[in-house]
C-alpha cells in the first residue's frame, strides 16, 4: 500500500504539488448525503507506507525548501518509519515517531500523529487529541489537515459541533487547491450547513473539484446537470474555470 504525503506550500507554488493517484485508504468512511452517492467519502487520515515527491515544502518547519537535503532525507525518515509502525500494528512506536517529528513543527507528521488518534483502526481512540494536532498542521495551511478538521466540526468529534466553522476550515482547503475540501464545500452549500444555501456555489465548487480529478464531484455533476437549469450549470463551470485561473482567489 502507498502512503502519499499530501505536500505543502500554501497555494501550491513550484516547489511542489498535490500527489493523489490512487483515492487515500482511510479508517471509517462517512456518507455525506449526495443523492447519488455510491462512495463514502473518506476522512483524509492515510495508513500507509511510500511516499511520492519531497515531504513538507512548508518554510515553518525544519523540512521545508529552505532545509538542507540531509534534513528533509531525515524529516521523510521519520514519517516513513512512523507509518510502518502504524501498518504493523504498533500504534504507539507509530505515534512515538510522529510526535517527535510534530513537536519540531512538521505539519505532515502532526497531521499523521491527529490521524492515528482518530483512527477506528486504534487501540486507542481519542477525538480530542486528533482535533489538537489536526488543528495544529491545519494553523500551518496543511489543507489535508484542515479537511480533517472541518471533518471534526461537522460531526462534533473532540470539538463541539458547529457547521460554520467546518465551512470555514473547508473553504480554507478548497482555496488552497484539495479536491476533496471543494468537494465537501459543495455539499455544504447545497444543504445550506454553516452557509446560506446556494445552489450557485455549489454548482462551480463541485465543477472546481471535478477539473481537479476528483471522481465523485465528477459523478455528482452528472446527476445535479439532470435536474439543473442549463443556464445555471454552465454559469457553474465558467465561474470553476475563473476560480482556477485565479488560483482561488476569485471564487
Amino acid at each position: 500500500m502507498l502512503l502519499i504525503i499530501v505536500q505543502y506550500c500554501g497555494k501550491y507554488n513550484e516547489h511542489c504539488s498535490i500527489k493523489e493517484d490512487k483515492m487515500p485508504l482511510t479508517c471509517h468512511p462517512i456518507t455525506l448525503g449526495y443523492p447519488n452517492f455510491k462512495k463514502s467519502l473518506r476522512t483524509a487520515f492515510l495508513l500507509s507506507a511510500l511516499f511520492a515527491g519531497e515531504i513538507a515544502c512548508s518554510e515553518t518547519t525544519g523540512a521545508g525548501p529552505e532545509a538542507s537535503f540531509e534534513t528533509r532525507a531525515e524529516a521523510k525518515a521519520a514519517l516513513e518509519r512512523g507509518s510502518l509502525a502504524f501498518q504493523s500494528g504498533d500504534v504507539s512506536e507509530a505515534r512515538r515517531i510522529w510526535r517527535a517529528q510534530a513537536e519540531r513543527g512538521d505539519p505532515n507528521a502532526q497531521y499523521l500523529l491527529g490521524g492515528s488518534y482518530e483512527c477506528s483502526c486504534a487501540s486507542s481512540v481519542d477525538y480530542v487529541e486528533a482535533a489538537r494536532w489536526y488543528r495544529r498542521a491545519a494553523d500551518q495551511g496543511l489543507p489535508a489537515a484542515q479537511t480533517s478538521l472541518g471533518e471534526m466540526y461537522r460531526v462534533g468529534k473532540g470539538v463541539r459541533q458547529d457547521n460554520s466553522v467546518a465551512a470555514r476550515w473547508y473553504r480554507l482547503a478548497a482555496k488552497n487547491g484539495y479536491a476533496r475540501a471543494q468537494y465537501v464545500l459543495a455539499y455544504m452549500y447545497a444543504n445550506g450547513l454553516g452557509l446560506t444555501r446556494d445552489t450557485q456555489q455549489e454548482l462551480m465548487w463541485l465543477h472546481v473539484a471535478s477539473i481537479n480529478k476528483f471522481q465523485d464531484a465528477t459523478v455528482q455533476l452528472e446527476q445535479r446537470k439532470r435536474d439543473t437549469p442549463s443556464e445555471f450549470f454552465t454559469d457553474g463551470r465558467e465561474q470553476a474555470q475563473n476560480c482556477i485561473r485565479s488560483g482561488y482567489g476569485d471564487c
